[in-house]
């Protein structure tokens, strides 16, 4: 029988403006992938290593994650239990641009909603969306990237129903919604925030709700959850308070990204890549 396999799926919501065409959006993928160039976080590091366009309306392809080795620092013999001499150090010869631990973990850019998923768990496979938007970080502001594209705005795709959790806490004393401007498809409220921060030629907007003196908390009304609601994948949301527990605290919507659960079966009669799930995971989000 064959054994099902379980994977996790985070994202991240790219906005190019003011063309908002999935042409544009290859474009820019393109042009980031021929970068070929990696960031560094800890010991690991990470690149985008594919590019495919075969597939109409979304770009598929892995990242690469590797580790990073410092190999001018001290090296350890465990055998003999001692720091390396220069001599046994000299013995080691490793190209430069081979790096070790190899991991590859599939992504799929959707061209119209300008999203990009990616595998962001998968037995000993972990991929943090912080480290996803620190490399699309570096490489959309290298020069050539911004001469060709502008500033292009990165948000990493945030749990919904954890967001509205937030703004359900019994005592809420301040309330910090900051709206970025948008890539509308269909969403009626994202063309009105869109049209609103062009007129005004603002890059975003930040409302800060305080509570009033004598009140126990601020009121949710409809308008602010819909802020809410857009910031969520368009901006950021903080709420400081107190929790359904009683605790006090500040809690932020960036740290609870979006997890979508996915499965596969590797082998057997319906075997099925990582990559085929996560495409036909991402198929039914369109």
């Amino acid at each position: 029988m064959s054994k099902i396999r379980h994977f996790d799926v985070a994202g991240i919501n790219i906005r190019v403006h003011p063309t908002h065409r999935p042409e544009e959006y290859k474009a820019l993928w393109k042009a980031l992938y021929s970068k070929k160039q990696h960031i560094t976080h800890a010991n690991n590091a990470l690149m985008i290593g594919g590019f495919n366009a075969d597939v109409p309306g979304v770009i598929t392809g892995n990242f690469y994650r590797f580790l990073q080795v410092d190999v001018g620092a001290p090296w350890f013999d465990i055998e003999k239990h001692k720091k390396a001499t220069d001599e046994d150090v000299d013995l080691v010869n490793i190209p430069p641009a081979l790096k070790p631990n190899l991991v590859e973990i599939p992504y799929v850019l959707d061209l119209r909603k300008h999203r990009l998923y990616f595998v962001s768990h998968e037995l000993d496979m972990n991929l943090a969306p912080h480290l996803v938007e620190k490399l699309l970080t570096r490489l959309t502001s290298t020069p050539s990237i911004v001469k060709r594209f502008g500033d292009v705005d990165l948000t990493v795709m945030t749990d919904k129903g954890k967001v509205l959790e937030m703004l359900r806490w019994p005592v809420i004393r301040k309330l910090t919604i900051k709206l970025e401007r948008p890539n509308p498809i269909e969403e009626e409220d994202e063309e009105t925030v869109l049209q609103r921060l062009e007129r005004r030629r603002l890059k975003s907007e930040t409302h800060i709700y305080q509570k009033a003196k004598g009140e126990q908390s601020i009121n949710v009304d409809e308008e602010i959850q819909k802020q809410a609601e857009h910031a969520s994948d368009n901006g950021l949301v903080e709420v400081s308070g107190k929790d359904k527990a009683g605790q006090p605290g500040t809690v932020v919507s960036k740290d609870f990204p979006m997890k979508l659960k996915g499965t596969y079966t590797p082998t057997g009669l319906t075997a099925q890549t990582l990559k085929d799930a996560l495409l036909h995971l991402v198929r039914t989000l369109t």
